[in-house]
């Protein structure tokens, strides 16, 4: 599913700003897409800007078909956390583990093996 498009629906449906391809395309090949989801079904998508330079990376877009009629809200919560896991698990392959943090509080991969102590993510 093209990212543009989904992010749109879940804009519109939050009343939020909508975006355009260029909104993506100024990052170049600095922009990562991804996207998860259940049975063939996309549920959540993301776009983060990274710089393989500096080792950071900052997440730009989420969008997720919580809204939509008919849709598991779980499976949602699920699947988004588990894009989560998937980008901290490739960023810090990558040597971007020191960046990777939400405010000035904590690393999110701490809080991603936490949460797959816990059962709350599994390994893929």
């Amino acid at each position: 599913m093209d990212f543009v498009e989904f992010y749109n629906k879940f804009a519109e449906e939050k009343n939020i700003e909508q975006i355009s391809l260029s909104h993506l395309n100024k990052y170049g090949p600095n922009i990562l897409l991804y996207q998860s989801g259940k049975n063939g079904v996309v549920m959540t998508m993301h776009a983060t800007m990274v710089d393989p330079e500096s080792k950071f990376s900052m997440l730009l877009y989420s969008a997720s078909a919580r809204l939509d009629q008919g849709v598991d809200k779980k499976d949602v919560g699920f699947s988004n956390r588990f894009l989560h896991y998937r980008e901290f698990v490739e960023f810090k392959s990558l040597g971007y583990s020191d960046k990777l943090q939400v405010g000035e509080v904590t690393n999110m991969y701490v809080i991603a093996e936490k949460q797959m102590q816990a059962d709350l993510i599994l390994r893929p």
